[in-house]
């Protein structure tokens, strides 16, 4: 019987079989060992590399304008004169004073201590100063009002050429705010703003020939004064200059000249030109 078996199996293996890996035979199955599977190596795991830690370092900022922000990045982080922890690296970098944004650069920080320097443009930090001056006088946004700080700050910025500050310290010369009443150094600050153009120093100016404050008195001078200011159109100058056309002074006596500059003023609502039309009939 054993012998006929293996006959068998060995016609089932000549025809082919009946399935890859089983032989079918009378009374059982044989099963065809498997073939073994070829040895697979497992992958080398990657070794995680350590992170980086970040390096941080202090750097100083200085900057040459008063109460000067300091934007890192583009957000802000406060005073710009003072030293500040950064991340090793190139930071974006900005300067505002009072809202006037004048100074942006690029900083590298790669070691401790290291100093930048924001130098701003002489007008900005002028405009800086002049913000600080008129806080002082006026004493706003937290500032205690004192017109010698005022006046400190206001000549700070006149002598960088700011106009507005050197009718300021005109001002404060002419009421005695801060410094020692003097129409002379009045009508020298007004004088400097004036001839930049700048409109309410031109008024002042000519409010100072009017009336011979600091100056010889001239209508005409006055009138030169207040023409370029009104011309520019500073209310105040207007009605003034409406007021040397009614009365004649340092022009040829105009009514109609005199209601058509106190229309102009009465229009921004100056109450004085107001007035005087009314007085005229208008």
């Amino acid at each position: 019987m054993k012998r006929l078996k293996w006959i068998w199996v060995a016609v089932a293996l000549m025809v082919g079989g009946t399935a890859v890996g089983q032989i079918n035979i009378p009374g059982g199955s044989i099963q065809k060992p498997p073939v073994p599977a070829a040895k697979q190596r497992p992958k080398p795991k990657k070794q995680a590399r350590p992170k980086k830690q970040a390096k941080y370092y202090d750097v100083t900022f200085n900057c040459n304008a008063y109460d000067a922000d300091l934007y890192i990045d583009g957000d802000y982080v406060g005073d710009a004169n003072t030293i500040w922890t950064l991340k090793a690296g190139s930071h974006a970098v900005k300067v505002v004073t009072d809202y006037y944004n004048d100074y942006s650069t690029t900083i590298n920080v790669s070691s401790n201590n290291k100093s930048f320097d924001l130098t701003l443009s002489e007008k900005s930090d002028a405009e800086s100063q002049y913000m600080l001056a008129v806080n002082y006088y006026e004493g706003r946004s937290g500032f205690p009002q004192n017109y010698s700080e005022a006046v400190k700050h206001f000549l700070n910025a006149a002598n960088k050429g700011h106009a507005k500050s050197q009718n300021w310290i005109g001002y404060c010369y002419e009421k005695g705010n801060g410094v020692t009443q003097s129409y002379a150094e009045a009508v020298k600050w007004y004088r400097k703003a004036a001839e930049q153009g700048y409109a309410a120093a031109q008024f002042n100016l000519g409010h100072c020939y009017h009336y011979g404050n600091g100056v010889t008195q001239s209508y005409t001078e006055a009138v030169n004064w207040y023409r370029q200011a009104a011309e520019q159109g500073f209310a105040k100058a207007q009605n003034n200059l409406g007021v040397c056309y009614e009365e004649g002074y340092g022009v040829t006596k105009s009514v109609t000249e005199a209601v058509k500059w106190y229309r102009k003023a009465a229009e921004q609502g100056n109450s004085k030109a107001k007035n005087n039309l009314r007085r005229l009939g208008y």
